[in-house]
């Protein structure tokens, strides 16, 4: 499938990410300059400058790493029931947060055991998972290694919950 050449205008930042991930996966040089280059590039993608009070963080995953971003509680996104393996995890864990107070916390003392108690995801126990915590000024963006996830779907109840959401 082709990328489109520009990121969605006016897109939800699951939307841009999505486009992103797609778009670095095809271009080893945009995949470089988004990580080493990150503030720039997404200027030059988007054609808005970065605020500079906010600093973006790109991590690229590694057979060794899963990350897990809790965004920051000011940054409100719609619900988006299809995508990748990554954008259904992103989701999934967003739906149980919202229902589950201190959920966030016990993914922080042991990520593995809740991702697969909550959600049926088991790692390997190679794969590290880290959990990044976004504030108003630190984002991060993570270009995910495809293969921590392959196959993965939510468990039909968190799934029919995402769908209510749309």
């Amino acid at each position: 499938m082709a990328v489109p050449p520009k990121p969605p205008v006016g897109a939800s930042r699951n939307a841009l990410e999505s486009w992103l991930a797609a778009a670095v996966e095809a271009d080893a040089t945009l995949r470089n300059n988004v990580l080493h280059n990150t503030h720039a590039t997404l200027e030059q993608l988007v054609g808005r400058k970065v605020p500079g009070d906010i600093k973006v963080v790109a991590i690229e995953e590694v057979p060794t790493d899963l990350y897990l971003v809790r965004r920051f509680e000011g940054a409100v996104e719609p619900a988006e029931p299809e995508g990748t393996e990554a954008q259904m995890l992103r989701t999934s864990i967003h739906v149980i947060a919202m229902q589950q107070p201190g959920f966030w916390e016990k993914v922080a003392e042991n990520p593995k055991a809740v991702l697969a108690a909550e959600l049926r995801l088991n790692l390997p126990p190679q794969v590290n998972v880290h959990v990044l915590d976004e504030t108003a000024n630190l984002a991060y963006l993570v270009l995910h290694h495809p293969p921590h996830l392959q196959g993965w779907q939510p468990p039909p109840a968190i799934r029919q919950q995402i769908m209510l959401k749309r």
